[in-house]
């Protein structure tokens, strides 16, 4: 059931491959938000792929929150 699901996920999912422009748009954002390395290039990619929102389980409080790249949803809210 797990595979099934990630094989139909990732065959609808948009990938953004460019590296280079992730980076750019990641170093930017981490220094605006005060974001680590990982949720910075998490963020930047969704925002390059034109992404709605991105969902975390990083409570309200964190950094991440505070990025307006994306839309960002906690999860358990």
């Amino acid at each position: 059931m797990e595979r099934s699901f990630y094989d139909r996920y990732f065959k609808n999912a948009v990938w953004f491959r460019d590296v280079g422009e992730i980076e750019v748009a990641a170093q930017t954002e981490a220094a605006k938000a005060g974001l680590g390395a990982m949720d910075a290039l998490h963020l930047a990619a969704a925002h390059l792929s034109r992404a709605d929102e991105f969902i975390t389980t990083e409570k309200p409080s964190k950094a991440i929150q505070r990025s307006a790249l994306v839309k960002v949803v906690y999860l358990f809210s």
